[in-house]
């Protein structure tokens, strides 16, 4: 029995519309709730609203893997180990690959990438980017015991891209302290274009590392 929807319209104007979206448990126990905010793209540019870009892409911009993602197979969803290419040892910076690519030619498609996007951007977790992240510069120091995300929010920017393959994921991690962090991530096209920026509230739980006895130390160097 599919779980019922309750869609609750927030905010309505000429060319935004902004509900919220629950599923609901035949009890009436809440699984989730999401904000969901649409605004008419053709509206805005026919009256003339420019397109300003605060954010550049990295420079010079990597060179995406030279194969295509590889093909999964639907029984082997839901997806679990993403494709990914680090770039740098921190986990900053990565290509990551929707399996198989997928087609953009019309509006499914559409709301496909855009759940694709999403589902990568979450896949950063699943990966250990978002905790290595979190913690690299204190990797000395501290380990990571349990992580998890709170809150998650995903912006889209560009229209879809003629196939969604390997796309170019950049995290930083602004803030973290008293068991909470934040994650933002931005995700290019191979091309540089901003496809769509995310962040994450993260439930953060780390202990610091006990220092190696002397006699420990000793033994390791024999």
């Amino acid at each position: 029995m599919p779980h019922p929807l309750l869609v609750a319209p927030l905010r309505e104007g000429t060319s935004f519309f902004v509900a919220q979206v629950r599923a609901i448990e035949a009890d009436g126990t809440i699984l989730a709730a999401a904000t969901v905010s649409f605004h008419d793209v053709g509206s805005e540019r026919r009256h003339g609203q420019q397109q300003l870009h605060t954010t550049a892409a990295p420079s010079p911009l990597p060179t995406p893997p030279s194969s295509p993602p590889p093909a999964l197979r639907q029984m082997e969803l839901p997806v679990t180990a993403w494709p990914v290419h680090r770039l740098r040892d921190d986990g900053t910076l990565c290509w990551m690959g929707w399996p198989g690519g997928l087609p953009s030619t019309g509006a499914l498609e559409q709301w496909q990438q855009s759940a694709a996007l999403a589902f990568l951007s979450e896949g950063a977790a699943f990966e250990g980017l978002q905790p290595g992240v979190l913690t690299y510069p204190h990797r000395h120091a501290v380990r990571t015991k349990m992580v998890t995300a709170l809150d998650y929010t995903i912006h889209y920017h560009a229209d879809p891209q003629p196939e969604l393959g390997w796309v170019l994921v950049q995290l930083e991690s602004p803030w973290a302290a008293d068991g909470r962090a934040i994650i933002r991530l931005s995700i290019w096209s191979p091309e540089g274009v901003l496809l769509a920026t995310a962040t994450q509230e993260m439930l953060l739980r780390t202990a610091r590392k006990e220092p190696k006895s002397e006699s420990r130390a000793g033994q390791s160097k024999l």
